[in-house]
């Protein structure tokens, strides 16, 4: 089946999904949340593989690329620029992936970004070859980040294995930063239960070295300082005789996003699980967890899941059993849901409408704690409650708990939008609630990633949406805008005012629905557009980018064929092509695979590789022997981008991608 995007480019894919922005239509009382009603606008989708999101007082806002891009959306001309560009490893799941802004944002313009070092030349000795690092910098008053102001807080092993890295950050009210990182092991080998693989040279599978290792970062959530420096109150003592003392709670798998409830302190995360669909003589089937902890503790894992449910030795080479594993000392989850089990509705099911297995992948988003009289507050119900998401699942729910910390309901949030595959959220100031989304295809770069601002109220702000007649092209280049799809977002109001801004200064060029501008010299512009309902809201600004100057290219995948089937251990040949207006054919060496290992719905980053042929062998390890074999794949993503235009305009790049089973 062929997923891609035909020859159209990244870059023009990506403009013309913006020109054709969706928008919701305000939604009942009776679909919202209370007596008001919500109201959605999509305020970018200049995003690629989107990973984490921080809103700064001011209504901009940063967000992470997987690849290295720190990008900033400006509240105030809806453009999207780079604030810093890292270069990253990308092997498996690593990269850029995790981003906070400092509380004292205002004063300090500290920006702190976790991500993986490219390997080092030579290979450290006796030590896992890759280093993520948790960094700080200083963005100036345009909002980039100084590269000469980094600062390397702490450094993290990680095997540059598949998987688990995490990467979620949150502040403290007491200033501490909270980091989660994964367990860095290979679940594959594991028939969907805990990874305890003990034999030699099988430590990559084997999560007792990470996560029930004190002396080990990995499968811990940490508390540092903003500093880096270590605070007390952690689970191990400052001199790092009982444990490593950076770790606050210790026996996660993989907790990808975290919260912190800002008035009272409790850490939130959601623990993504493993596969098995059934309990079985290994021990309990998958769950995923959503975890609080008020103070440091041992959240049991690779021993122990959910409501300290025990796993079972398990001796890999005889494939003897012996006893479950004490679970006593253990902290049990808030909440924990299976693939099968409607513990929870408002979480939905592991199963689309139409058959299709979803899945579940559970992260904590944010606690919902606007300031006092934000504009488009919440009801008061969901006040102090953690809003998750199910990645897989594209929901996002608000889960409260009780005056004893113990969970006492989990309520569907935001039913009437569609949100695909929610990786992060953040609350604004405003009681807005910002949602960054991976879009729908395997490998990213997905044209339905998005940015979206959620309101809640009765008089919102309205939505503004641009469609251009043509986002590339020779100069001179004329281009009709459009604010079709623009709207007010009460029923008794309407659009009273258009403000196009062509040449970025945040002040208006033209008036009306619908103008025409005449790009006159070669160059890259943001075009953006502001909208005022009769009510005299106004709306946030969405922007257009169009290339004056530079055509994209093409790319098309000539082999594997996505009718495929591929055997483990087989060899799979890529073939591809590139071809530019300007620049002609692609040189082989320009040309870009990226290769995912697929199950259920989601994929697992694993190589990239150069050239218009390359190979890799199908290696599915043991996963061929987990619950899941009939719903492996891989997901291959050709990748090319052009010099630029010939006066220096700015490059475009083209993306196809395919999906091809594997057994």
């Amino acid at each position: 089946m062929r997923l891609g995007r035909g020859t159209c480019s990244f870059l023009c894919s990506l403009l013309l999904a913006c020109g054709s922005q969706e928008h919701s239509t305000p939604s009942s009382p009776s679909a919202a949340v209370g007596v008001g009603h919500l109201g959605r606008a999509v305020l970018t989708r200049v995003a690629e593989n989107p990973m984490a999101l921080a809103v700064a007082p001011t209504g901009d806002v940063y967000y992470i690329e997987r690849t290295g891009e720190v990008r900033e959306y400006s509240a105030r001309t809806g453009a999207v620029t780079a604030a810093l560009v890292l270069t990253v490893d990308t092997t498996h799941e690593n990269g850029l992936l995790g981003l906070a802004l400092d509380p004292a944002f205002v004063q300090n313009r500290y920006v702190y970004l976790y991500y993986s070092l490219p390997l080092e030349d030579p290979l450290p000795v006796n030590a896992p070859p890759g280093r993520n690092v948790l960094t700080r910098f200083t963005a100036a008053a345009d909002g980039s980040l100084d590269p000469a102001t980094r600062v390397e807080l702490l450094s993290v092993p990680s095997e540059r294995l598949c998987c688990h890295e995490g990467g979620g950050m949150a502040f403290g009210p007491d200033g501490t930063l909270y980091l989660s990182v994964g367990d860095n092991t290979n679940p594959f080998a594991s028939s969907g239960s805990a990874p305890l693989d003990g034999r030699p040279g099988r430590e990559t599978y084997d999560a007792r070295r990470t996560a029930a290792n004190a002396f080990d970062l990995r499968g811990k959530i940490l508390r540092l300082e903003a500093d880096g420096s270590i605070p007390p109150g952690n689970l191990f003592p400052a001199d790092g005789s009982r444990g490593r003392p950076e770790i606050y709670t210790l026996g996660n798998r993989n907790p990808y996003r975290i919260a912190l409830d800002s008035a009272n302190g409790a850490l939130y995360w959601g623990d993504i699980g493993p596969d098995a669909p059934y309990d079985s003589a290994l021990g309990p089937r998958g769950y995923d967890e959503i975890d609080r902890a008020t103070a440091p503790g041992n959240f049991g894992w690779p021993y122990c899941i959910a409501a300290q449910l025990p796993y079972v030795e398990h001796d890999f080479a005889s494939g003897a059993v012996g006893e479950p594993f004490d679970c006593s000392h253990t902290e049990p989850s808030l909440a924990a849901y299976d693939y099968d089990t409607p513990t929870y509705p408002a979480l939905g099911d592991a199963y689309a409408p139409d058959g299709t297995f979803v899945g579940r992948a559970a992260m904590a988003g944010a606690v919902y704690r606007p300031l006092p009289a934000a504009p488009y507050a919440l009801p008061d119900r969901f006040q102090g409650s953690l809003l998750m998401m199910d990645w897989t699942r594209d929901v996002i729910a608000a889960v409260t708990t009780g005056g004893d910390g113990q969970l006492a309901g989990i309520e569907r949030l935001f039913e009437t939008e569609a949100f695909h595959r929610p990786t992060d959220l953040e609350v604004g100031p405003d009681g807005a609630v910002y949602v960054l989304s991976f879009g729908s295809g395997f490998w990213g770069d997905n044209a339905d990633a998005e940015l979206s601002r959620v309101e809640y109220g009765t008089v919102l702000s309205p939505v503004a949406a641009i469609n251009a007649s043509a986002t590339y092209g020779r100069a001179p280049l004329s281009v009709v805008f459009s604010a079709e799809g623009s709207h007010a977002t009460s029923e008794d109001e309407s659009l009273v005012a258009y403000a196009w801004d062509f040449d970025g200064d945040g002040r208006s060029d033209a008036a009306g629905p619908s103008v025409t501008h005449v790009f006159e010299q070669k160059g890259t512009y943001s075009v953006s557009l502001v909208v005022t309902s009769s009510s005299g809201k106004k709306s946030f600004p969405v922007a257009q980018r169009i290339v004056a100057g530079n055509s994209p290219p093409a790319v098309h995948i000539i082999a594997p064929d996505p009718a495929a089937v591929l055997a483990n251990g087989s060899t799979v040949t890529l073939q591809g092509e590139a071809h530019d207006p300007e620049d002609g054919d692609a040189a082989c060496s320009e040309l870009v695979w990226n290769v995912s290992l697929g199950h259920n719905t989601h994929s697992h980053p694993i190589t990239s590789l150069t050239g218009c042929s390359a190979s890799f062998v199908a290696d599915l390890g043991d996963h061929e022997s987990a619950a899941s074999t009939d719903l492996l794949f891989y997901a291959i993503e050709l990748v090319y981008t052009d010099h630029g235009g010939p006066d220096g305009e700015a490059a475009l790049t083209a993306r196809e991608g395919i999906r091809v089973d594997a057994r």
